[in-house]
């Protein structure tokens, strides 16, 4: 995925950006807050003392994936029984 982060802009900070949004999405609720926050705090400072690799991961395989369908998370309907 080409992302344009407008001039003067890390692009790899923007990418990390990208993931963190579509992360509410792919994750929605609880799960999918904790990781845009983690992207997001890595955008904005991580970035710049490097790591492990596991916030390129995440951000790769969140990237990967569809949006979840906001209809498929909602909750079952109840069986008239």
């Amino acid at each position: 995925m080409e992302i344009d982060p407008g001039p003067g802009r890390d692009p790899y900070v923007a990418w990390v950006r990208e993931a963190a949004a579509r992360a509410l999405e792919t994750h929605p609720g609880p799960v999918g807050e904790v990781l845009a926050r983690e992207l997001r705090a890595y955008a904005l400072f991580g970035h710049r003392f490097g790591g492990d690799g596991l916030i390129h991961r995440l951000a790769t395989e969140i990237l990967a994936h569809p949006a979840a369908d906001p209809a498929a998370s909602a909750s079952p309907p109840v069986s008239a029984a």
